[in-house]
């Protein structure tokens, strides 16, 4: 009997051990690198399936109309399809590069406020020593009762701080479990590393020109623009009435005016997202010295708080001087990369490929 109850225990002993085991790895994160969170994304992005069967139905309209052909000749519509199929593939890849776009953005977004979330956590507990050191001070008579309040009030604020950085954190995570395709209580986290720029060389000029060859929409206003003109072509004849061959003129100008309204609006928004990579470029630097100038200050003032040199006001300015200046420095490095991802989605870079 003994044996028997003993073999019991054992098993019920493994039984619970793997169960705990199963459930402490569905609660395990997951960290994915930013190639893994856009592998994951594709595979479940139910945008690229409809950009797919886009293609797909392109291409039985293509069959159709060179079908068609034979038995009713007609070079517009057979132009039309040959244009829709083309713009069906393109379309296909500015949304997988849009959805690049939103993975990058959300990946970003949420290393931005979890560094954020570490700052205001390192400084919580900055005020709490402080907090500390006041009360032994205020024990040993050599600070007020004023300094002691101000120091709670500050570990206070600290703690709201906190957590409004893990509220935004966590709303950061929910939007980029959704570009990713994935429940909202899925474990899958960004990969956490120093959140560094992802620096690279830009020829602005060259991007403009390729982009302006290459974008599905201005690929699709000049497709309409050649339409347009076949359509003129076809009523200039002695058979077409006159009205008719009007109309085509004017629809072949409307066409033309909205491709270079097109290409003037995209040119514009490259630049735009240019100019807001080099501004954050040149707000890096400057940043990382103002971090650095401030996180000193706060040292020599909390040497000189310990002196009675200066007053709690002071040595509390000093700290939210530095963690301001953090947090403004983390602002650039994540609109430095967001910019650069903003920038190749609009200059068509999926393209080249």
């Amino acid at each position: 009997m003994m044996c028997r109850a003993s073999m019991v225990w054992i098993t019920v002993a493994i039984l619970f051990l793997g169960t705990a085991s199963a459930v402490a790895g569905e609660n395990e994160v997951r960290e994915v690198t930013l190639e893994e969170a856009q592998s994951i994304a594709v595979e479940n992005s139910e945008g690229l399936e409809l950009a797919g069967l886009d293609v797909a139905e392109a291409r039985i309209q293509l069959d159709q109309a060179e079908t068609a052909q034979l038995m009713e000749p007609d070079p517009t519509a057979l132009m039309q399809a040959r244009a829709g199929y083309e713009l069906a593939h393109l379309g296909k890849i500015m949304a997988q590069d849009d959805l690049a776009l939103n993975v990058q953005t959300g990946f970003y977004q949420v290393l931005q406020l979890k560094d954020m979330l570490d700052v205001a956590e390192e400084a919580l507990a900055s005020a709490e020593r402080q907090l500390d050191e006041t009360e032994q001070k205020y024990d040993a008579g050599t600070a007020t009762r004023y300094d002691v309040i101000q120091a709670t009030s500050h570990v206070r604020g600290s703690a709201a701080d906190v957590v409004q950085a893990e509220h935004g954190l966590e709303l950061a995570i929910m939007n980029f479990l959704q570009t990713l395709g994935l429940d909202l209580d899925d474990n899958v986290r960004p990969q956490q590393k120093t959140f560094t720029m992802e620096e690279r060389d830009i020829d602005l000029e060259e991007d403009v020109a390729f982009a302006l060859d290459n974008r599905e929409e201005i690929i699709q206003l000049e497709t309409a623009v050649e339409v347009a003109e076949k359509s003129v072509e076809l009523a200039d004849n002695d058979y077409t009435p006159d009205l008719e061959l009007e109309m085509a003129e004017i629809q072949l100008q409307q066409a033309k005016v909205q491709l270079e309204e097109a290409k003037k609006l995209l040119t514009l928004e490259i630049h735009q997202s240019y100019t807001e990579i080099s501004e954050a470029e040149e707000r890096i630097p400057a940043l990382k010295k103002e971090v650095e100038e401030a996180e000193e200050l706060h040292r020599i003032s909390g040497k000189m708080y310990e002196a009675d040199m200066i007053t709690m006001t002071e040595l509390q300015d000093s700290h939210l001087a530095v963690v301001a200046a953090q947090n403004e420095l983390i602002t650039a490095i994540s609109d430095y990369n967001t910019a650069q991802a903003r920038y190749s989605y609009t200059a068509a870079e999926a393209l080249r490929d």
